[in-house]
């Protein structure tokens, strides 16, 4: 599926250029005219794609796409004026229910941390490790827990981050699940990497013999993740 809609955005792409080329030079007459107004099917196609995901967020998400594809055709064929500014007010309202409704099935019960412009790091020398939770507003957070002391047993940390960012450095021989959502943000889990529009990602590492997990939970709205 993410093959067909990376294609699809492809062609788009493609055709919309193909089209100003043509526009530019005054060339392609009524075919020109027809690429001009019948490319964003492939945009309401792409968007289309996501009603076949499970998961109810990314669904909306299709639809959004999916009803911007349909507002640039039908101002195109003249069926009616696609005004941006209400697609975009709609598109960060419904961008911000969703990065709610994320937040409301996260949090733990341990040490809630606010980091509000401004950072947060902990490396260098020994430090203990604790579970709990970051709420990240317009700032940082950077965890390098090669030096840190870390507990038996599993440590779950939980992070919200709304235009901002967070850095996490793990030891060998340290068994990790990262489990994160992205809105108009990026997530890259120990190589693998996921966001855009919208994105999700669960990366796990074992190791032998490990006795000590960690546990990673991040939304993320404008702004990225990285554990490396």
């Amino acid at each position: 599926m993410e093959g067909m809609r990376s294609r699809l955005l492809g062609v788009a792409i493609i055709w919309l250029g193909i089209t100003l080329l043509a526009g530019n030079f005054q060339l392609g007459g009524e075919f020109g005219q027809i690429l001009n107004q019948s490319w964003p099917i492939l945009i309401i196609l792409f968007g289309l794609s996501y009603l076949f995901e499970t998961k109810r967020d990314r669904k909306i998400i299709g639809l959004i796409i999916a009803f911007f594809g349909l507002g640039l055709l039908g101002d195109r064929l003249g069926w009616f004026i696609f005004n941006m500014h209400s697609f975009w007010s709609t598109f960060w309202a419904v961008a911000l229910i969703l990065f709610g409704w994320k937040i409301m099935g996260g949090g733990t019960a341990d040490k809630t941390n606010w980091v509000v412009m401004s950072g947060y790091e902990r490396k260098g020398s020994s430090w203990e490790l604790k579970g709990g939770s970051f709420h990240i507003i317009m700032g940082g957070v950077e965890l390098d827990l090669r030096d840190a002391i870390i507990p038996e047993g599993e440590t779950d940390l939980d992070f919200t981050v709304i235009m901002g960012g967070i850095e996490i450095r793990l030891p060998d021989e340290l068994d990790v699940c990262c489990e994160g959502t992205a809105i108009l943000g990026g997530l890259e889990f120990l190589g693998q990497s996921s966001g855009g529009i919208y994105g999700d990602r669960i990366v796990e590492q074992t190791t032998e013999n490990a006795s000590r997990k960690v546990n990673i939970k991040c939304r993320v709205f404008l702004g990225g993740v990285e554990v490396k």
